[in-house]
């Protein structure tokens, strides 16, 4: 969304609830966690970049590192 209500871009992938989702510090990704067992990244127009499977719960969150160079989930 932009700060005036418009809706930029629809995420659309995960299969269950998105618990987190928060902006790489460029601004020029997305990162969301959900209940569906991964985590993803996206471009800010919604194109799926990247799919992060391996936790055997839902995810809880997920965060860039500082540099943006990396991410770290919580199950």
């Amino acid at each position: 969304w932009d700060t005036n209500g418009k809706l930029l871009a629809d995420l659309k992938g995960h299969q269950n609830y998105v618990r987190s989702a928060a902006f790489s510090p460029d601004g020029q990704r997305i990162v969301t966690a959900s209940d569906d067992r991964t985590a993803k990244v996206w471009d800010t127009n919604g194109k799926l970049l990247a799919d992060l499977k391996g936790h055997q719960k839902e995810v809880n969150s997920a965060e860039f590192s500082p540099n943006g160079q990396r991410i770290v989930t919580a199950s």
